[in-house]
């Protein structure tokens, strides 16, 4: 273990993964953290007349708030944050079996 590791922890998950992984690392974080937050929204678009719709705003301004926070403390290693982007990607595919029935339905 280098020296300079020992005297503290990165202090946000974006720093965090450019000194564990590199810039590869750092990149495929930011475009996790960008899918977590833009689909939903994608989603949104395409559902809003429907009764769930707001659920998909729901877990965009979630992901948003953990990627806002993520700046103040490092959350690679706990794993609320990763069901729960993990949720998200589940609700956005459940809304588009919910587009495809409601345009099979016009």
């Amino acid at each position: 273990v280098r020296e300079e590791t020992k005297k503290g922890w990165w202090s946000t998950s974006l720093v965090q993964a450019l000194y564990d992984t590199g810039a590869a690392g750092l990149t495929m974080l930011l475009l996790i953290y960008a899918g977590a937050t833009l689909s939903p929204l994608r989603a949104w678009l395409r559902t809003r007349q429907q009764a769930t719709a707001p659920d998909l705003l729901g877990f965009a301004a979630g992901n948003a708030v953990l990627l806002l926070t993520s700046q103040f403390s490092s959350f690679l290693f706990v794993g609320f944050p990763w069901v729960f982007m993990g949720l998200t990607m589940a609700a956005v595919d459940a809304s588009k079996g919910r587009a495809a029935r409601a345009e099979a339905l016009r």
